[in-house]
């Protein structure tokens, strides 16, 4: 029984549907790796880390929303 439970949780943890920390995989490509170097490095799954696209989606990353004062 317990075997059971434990075997059935394990689809939890796949590994597409683990977060992708899409500031890591720009961290990297501006170092010069490609996708699938990333990819491999990071366990990421390959179209994962392609949708990892632009600049960085938080607000308070934008230039836009900087106080003026810094």
């Amino acid at each position: 029984m317990t075997l059971a439970a434990v075997c059935a949780g394990c689809s939890t943890f796949s590994t597409s549907e683990v977060p992708i920390d899409c500031d890591l995989v720009r961290t990297q490509r501006n170092a010069g790796q490609s996708d699938a170097q990333i990819a491999a490095n990071l366990s990421y799954p390959q179209d994962k880390v392609a949708a990892c696209q632009g600049s960085p989606k938080s607000a308070n990353k934008s230039e836009q929303n900087i106080p003026s004062n810094y």
